[in-house]
C-alpha cells in the first residue's frame, strides 16, 4: 500500500459498521464514502494527493 496516498484510521466497530453498509447501498467504496461524508460535512471539496514523481508512470 502506498503510505503518501493511504493511511489508516481507527474508529468503533460499530462506525465503521455504519459507514460499510452506507457504502454497499450508495456502490461506493468505504474510503469513498467516508470522503463522502467528510465533504458534506465540512463543505469543502477533497482532491486527491498527486503521486510522488517516484510512483507516476
Amino acid at each position: 500500500m502506498n503510505p503518501e496516498k493511504w493511511k489508516s484510521v481507527v474508529i468503533p466497530i460499530e462506525s465503521y459498521r455504519v459507514l460499510k453498509d452506507m457504502a454497499a447501498k450508495e456502490r461506493r467504496t468505504i474510503s469513498g464514502q467516508f470522503t463522502f461524508v467528510l465533504e458534506k460535512m465540512t463543505g469543502k471539496s477533497i482532491d486527491p494527493a498527486p503521486l510522488p514523481k517516484a510512483l507516476k508512470k
